[in-house]
């Protein structure tokens, strides 16, 4: 018999993509992009170009498919519409999953804290002090109305890589390269986690048959966006003279400074775990790999 199909949303992503790379092999997969298309397209996945926050749209494409999973992994961080693409949307796709009682992963966020109760375990309430940060602990809100086994929310960090590169670090490179100063803060931090090491954790709770209803994913070392920064020019071969110090604690409009997540629990259920990011920087120094913007 064959496998049921698996959905993911965001597909065309950047941690879309990585999914699909690494996809187990034998289950159809079905893929929904709406902005940015796919520039190759596998054989083995169809892909569905749609909005998420359209409603119709959404359960026509769950009620067609009839994925025994759906990886809600899409993402959004235009300040003007959040409420629609992050909210709406994972309305739109919980709604379509009790529907057909489809099992669900869906991909959040360390940036709904506070920042000042760090190291956050999973029984913390997110309490977000920025737009972004209340989208997604609103989106959270319709993740929990599912019964208690259907969906799985993994709250995750800064997901970075290098081939290619993330679009933070992307960011970072360009600037560089382009002699831009940038200022990172030194004073913000956050337990980046490598986008391979990612992916295989999605995978691997997407082949398990009991999940906790919240799980955190991220690297097990914090970081300020100030040494992470140093990491990526310092793998692109650019002068760290261009980075300048700032802190978060100066700024105007509010941004968590600490959301350390704790990850005992994830560390007792997923076999492979994450690892620090400067390790992996390191092995890719080692190993004579350059990054590639």
């Amino acid at each position: 018999m064959r496998p049921a199909p698996l959905l993911i949303t965001g597909g065309s992503g950047y941690l879309g993509r990585t999914l699909l790379a690494r996809a187990p092999t034998g289950a159809p997969l079905h893929l929904v992009q709406h902005h940015t298309p796919l520039a190759r397209v596998p054989v083995d996945a169809e892909i569905h170009t749609l909005d998420l926050a359209e409603e119709q749209a959404v359960s026509t494409l769950v009620a067609r498919v009839r994925p025994a999973l759906v990886i809600h992994a899409a993402a959004s961080m235009a300040p003007d519409t959040l409420k629609r693409a992050i909210v709406r949307a994972t309305a739109n796709v919980v709604a379509a999953c009790a529907r057909g009682g489809v099992r669900l992963l869906h991909l959040s966020t360390d940036a709904l804290f506070d920042g000042e109760h760090a190291p956050y375990t999973e029984a913390d309430l997110p309490a977000p002090v920025h737009v972004y940060g209340r989208a997604k602990a609103a989106a959270e809100v319709e993740v929990r109305v599912l019964p208690a086994g259907q969906a799985c929310i993994v709250r995750t960090s800064l997901i970075t890589g290098a081939e290619p590169l993330d679009p933070r670090s992307v960011w970072v490179a360009e600037s560089l390269r382009l002699g831009r100063p940038i200022t990172l803060f030194v004073d913000e931090l956050r337990c980046p986690i490598w986008i391979e090491d990612l992916a295989a954790a999605i995978w691997e709770l997407a082949a398990m048959e009991n999940w906790p209803p919240v799980l955190h994913v991220a690297g097990p070392e914090a970081l300020s966006r100030y040494t992470l920064g140093l990491l990526i020019a310092a793998h692109q071969g650019l002068p760290v003279e261009g980075i300048t110090r700032g802190y978060n604690r100066d700024l105007a409009v509010p941004r968590p400074r600490d959301v350390r997540l704790d990850t005992r629990l994830a560390a007792q259920v997923l076999h492979r775990q994450p690892r620090p990011i400067s390790e992996v920087f390191a092995g890719l120094k080692a190993t004579g790999c350059q990054l590639e913007g």
